[in-house]
């Protein structure tokens, strides 16, 4: 069993809280990872975890700052679990850029367990650094929705109409790593066969209003023309 001092340089080292009242146990056997933290910490940024560590389970029955429980947690990536477990404790010692394989697997684990808007404060640099990279079209557009960046995202439909990128329904269905994210988009959106740029009427975005999230069509009433690649 790897301790989580035998981390990656880009993880912080030791446990996200060293005096934790449990210890989750992540990942399958062959990369299995103690990270010891506190409950309270984690129910309070997670409503999943909320229910989890609750005393209407088993789990949330035995915690102990002398004896912490182990809970199992054997269908998560550890590396991902350890970096957003140190972010929700306030653990902001990431020696290094974080790579983007394990920034995706971290977005995936903040939609399982509802925490993303606890960690979208932290996940702008990372964004960021994707938007300054050739071809991430596709991750920076699902990862900045489920951080809830609305400037994030405006930058990805806005390369993506740029750029022409067509954004195919049967895309989803495929196993590819760069758009495996995307059916984390809701329906609404990606309910046309395509985001198609050369088509004002269907390119579709979200935009803010009022802190949520809506769904609003580009037309030539809101100034886009044939012409807008020259603006």
């Amino acid at each position: 069993m790897e301790p989580v001092d035998a981390a990656p340089s880009y993880l912080p080292r030791g446990d996200p809280d060293p005096n934790g009242d449990m210890i989750l146990v992540v990942g399958p056997e062959d990369v299995v990872k103690q990270i010891r933290v506190a409950t309270k910490v984690l129910s309070l940024a997670s409503p999943v975890f909320a229910v989890m560590f609750g005393p209407q389970w088993a789990e949330g029955q035995a915690l102990s700052f002398t004896n912490p429980p182990n809970v199992r947690l054997e269908n998560d990536d550890p590396d991902a679990m350890q970096c957003m477990l140190s972010v929700l404790h306030h653990r902001r010692d990431l020696t290094q850029k974080l790579p983007l394989p394990v920034f995706k697997k971290v977005a995936l684990l903040c939609d399982e367990y509802d925490c993303s808007a606890a960690l979208s404060p932290w996940a702008q640099d990372p964004l960021r650094e994707l938007h300054s990279q050739h071809g991430h079209q596709y991750e920076a557009l699902w990862l900045s929705y489920v951080f809830g960046s609305a400037h994030s995202f405006w930058k990805a439909t806005r390369s993506l109409m740029h750029n022409q990128v067509r954004i195919d329904i049967v895309m989803l269905e495929q196993s590819s790593d760069d758009v495996s994210g995307l059916n984390l988009l809701p329906d609404h959106l990606l309910r046309k066969r395509c985001f198609d740029c050369e088509d004002k009427v269907k390119a579709t975005c979200l935009t803010y209003s009022q802190n949520r999230l809506k769904c609003a069509d580009f037309t030539s009433s809101r100034g886009f023309s044939a012409n807008w690649k020259r603006r």
